[in-house]
């Protein structure tokens, strides 16, 4: 991508920004008609806008599934990114805890334009549309272009919609002029997914490592997608593996949506605050994330009867096949606290 030296020197206060434990979310897809939003608040309005961002309020505290952080304002860059969780630290177009809708180093369509009287001809805006308790922020990119794209014929269209109560993400896209993908994007498509937490090394005034620590991502093409969920830290440098990235872009009215899964499965206890099991709804296999490194697990029937034991990590899972139907508990233990969990095998 292009100036990724200087946009990465661009920080402010503490030099590492980190985090405890990843809460993972449930991956889907559907198409709907495409909407441009109507009457929403333009930001850098008039602007032949490049590598801009801008803090903005949702309207709505939006839980975050980051160390239970709730926000109600995210800080938008021109890359096609949320900035969902800063601390003490903003990396310009670079993820930290963020909702990547595009990852692209998109600008004005009139940006790299000689003739200095073309007008404006893109929009990023935003707007927070239903009734208190059923709110949903929206944030459209508009006809944006791509600043590697010097004859500026390449624009994209796309929204990003976070929403009130569920804190469910969506991505939906609209129309899509790629001629071609690998230099608008330096890679095979766009990085779409969530970042959930990343780490900056800086030794002297050099930035040493740029390391994403966990994150969801979605891969495949236009026709053919998945979406994968990471843990294994990679360093920025020298770039992303192709695997988090698309193979193509969305088709207009594609929508990809991530719903948490800590509305279900978040635990109450101190110790076990950062834990969740899921899902609540079990075929045979039980996942657990943690940031504790140590505990015992027990699942349960309803009388108490202990039907396996384990000793649980920060990542662990539990087969259970040919389980009778009914509801279970999963019981947690460590260092004297417990917690207990409901799940259910439909």
């Amino acid at each position: 991508m292009k100036k990724i030296f200087l946009l990465l020197i661009l920080f402010i206060g503490m030099l590492e920004a980190q985090s405890q434990v990843l809460y993972p979310y449930n991956f889907s897809s559907n198409t709907t008609a495409y909407q441009p939003l109507v009457g929403a608040t333009t930001l850098f309005q008039g602007e032949k806008w490049d590598d801009t961002v801008a803090y903005i309020p949702i309207g709505f505290s939006f839980k975050w599934a980051y160390d239970n952080y709730s926000t109600d304002s995210v800080w938008i860059d021109t890359y096609g990114i949320l900035h969902a969780k800063v601390d003490s630290i903003f990396i310009w177009g670079f993820p930290g805890s963020t909702i990547s809708g595009y990852w692209a180093d998109l600008c004005d369509l009139a940006y790299n334009n000689p003739d200095s009287t073309v007008p404006a001809q893109s929009s990023i805006s935003y707007q927070t549309t239903g009734n208190a308790g059923s709110r949903i922020f929206k944030v459209e990119y508009k006809n944006c272009g791509f600043y590697n794209d010097t004859s500026a014929l390449d624009a994209v269209n796309f929204q990003i919609w976070l929403y009130e109560g569920s804190n469910v993400i969506e991505y939906h896209y609209g129309k899509q002029d790629i001629q071609d993908i690998e230099l608008d994007f330096d890679a095979t498509g766009p990085h779409i997914g969530l970042e959930y937490k990343s780490t900056l090394t800086i030794s002297g005034n050099m930035i040493t490592a740029y390391t994403v620590d966990s994150n969801s991502s979605v891969s495949g093409t236009n026709t053919s997608f998945t979406n994968a969920f990471n843990s294994t830290p990679i360093n920025f440098f020298p770039g992303l593996p192709n695997s988090y990235f698309m193979q193509a872009v969305p088709d207009s009215g594609q929508v990809f949506r991530y719903t948490p899964l800590f509305q279900t499965g978040l635990a109450h206890t101190d110790l076990f605050r950062n834990t969740i099991v899921y899902p609540t709804k079990f075929d045979q296999t039980i996942y657990i994330k943690s940031d504790l490194k140590k505990y015992v697990g027990e699942l349960l029937d309803m009388n108490g009867k202990r039907i396996t034991r384990f000793e649980g990590n920060e990542n662990s899972s539990i087969n259970i096949p040919n389980l009778t139907s009914g509801n279970y508990l999963l019981r947690l233990t460590s260092e004297q606290s417990t917690e207990l969990f409901r799940l259910v095998k439909p």
